[in-house]
């Protein structure tokens, strides 16, 4: 009985999951796909060419498509599937595999970099850049078949690379997409690179300022922006009410009686989203907090975030509500992200619309 193609290629697709989302044509041959069909597929554009033989499904090259990352990342795959040697990403193209917040747009071609005693490096290629090789030690991990440097190398790499508050950026969507107690491994790896170029002080001024609470690019430019003017420290992702914990706010001062709120304008795109952060904004009030919200302007306005939150500890008075503990069960920072049936699957492969229904269900 002949194999149906389908189940020939729902086979590659699995070869391809655990390649970052790629396939070379020996996969597709090795799963009983011929030279013709493959011809045949590239032609109707149901496949995609996207390194010198690394291929992908046209969905999974638009559903890449949705994040500059998830983009970079397929790219990286590609690159490294191509390469046929020992690689792995390193400083922006580790950050885009590890899925970490990034201010910056990613390069047109992935950055890899080679063990140590390879004899090229420094050099691109059609597809990737690959950097010199790196000292031993440099800690490696593989993310859904890519190979990566580790993820607290990679915050350390930028940390010791990008100014303070884009390395502080990737360092807190880190602790809050991978775990807090990733901390002290990238302490440990500090530690261990404290003599090479933008090591030490840097370093280490960023790993004090990282904050596994902090959800958003806006709420650490937020906290950098309140530290700049004068700001007594905010805790952060903190849970206020009445007799229980009710709402949690991106700030909250306890002796002001004051909240903040980091305000992403992307978040208010309906009118039910609108509906219920008004009421949510008139049930803080009702509690008795002066509530602050900024945007990403009022960040880079020196002077301004400390003028609007002391008016506002000037005029708060005691209310109703109080601040509360986090709620049982709750943690900051997780993400469901190795919840079935995902597991083991890289994130730009992942489709938004069934995770939605996953989580909320």
């Amino acid at each position: 009985m002949i194999e149906p193609e389908s189940v020939r290629r729902d086979r590659l697709r699995m070869v391809a999951a655990r390649q970052g989302g790629v396939f070379s044509a020996a996969d597709a041959a090795g799963c009983g796909i011929t030279r013709a069909r493959m011809r045949t597929l590239l032609q109707s554009r149901d496949w995609v060419r996207l390194a010198r033989d690394a291929l992908a499904e046209r969905p999974v090259v638009e559903l890449a498509g949705r994040d500059p990352r998830a983009t970079h990342a397929l790219q990286l795959a590609a690159a490294l599937l191509s390469l046929r040697r020992d690689a792995a990403a390193v400083k922006i193209s580790a950050a885009c595999v590890w899925q970490l917040d990034l201010t910056r747009a990613v390069p047109a071609c992935p950055l890899v970099v080679r063990p140590a005693g390879s004899r090229t490096g420094g050099r691109t290629e059609r597809s990737v850049r690959v950097l010199r090789a790196g000292p031993p030690g440099w800690r490696l991990a593989t993310v859904s078949g890519v190979a990566t440097t580790d993820l607290a190398r990679t915050v350390v790499d930028l940390a010791r690379t990008w100014p303070h508050p884009e390395a502080l950026i990737a360092a807190d969507s880190a602790l809050r997409i991978h775990g807090g107690d990733q901390l002290h491994q990238m302490h440990a790896v500090a530690a261990a690179c404290s003599h090479w170029p933008g090591g030490g002080r840097r370093v280490a001024g960023v790993l004090a300022d990282a904050d596994p609470r902090s959800e958003s690019a806006l709420e650490t430019l937020g906290r950098l922006a309140m530290r700049r003017d004068g700001l007594p420290p905010p805790r952060t992702q903190c849970w206020v009410g009445e007799f229980r914990p009710e709402v949690r706010t991106d700030y909250g001062w306890e002796a002001q009686n004051t909240v903040g709120e980091a305000d992403g304008r992307v978040k208010y795109t309906s009118a039910d989203v609108l509906w219920k952060q008004a009421r949510r904004e008139e049930r803080l009030h009702d509690l008795g907090f002066a509530v602050v919200r900024f945007d990403h302007a009022g960040t880079q306005r020196p002077g301004e975030l400390g003028d609007r939150f002391r008016r506002a500890f000037a005029r708060a008075r005691p209310g109703r509500g109080r601040f509360w503990p986090d709620p049982p069960g709750w943690k900051p920072g997780v993400r469901p992200a190795d919840a079935p049936p995902f597991a083991g699957i890289a994130w730009w492969l992942w489709d938004p619309t069934q995770l939605s229904r996953l989580w909320d269900g």
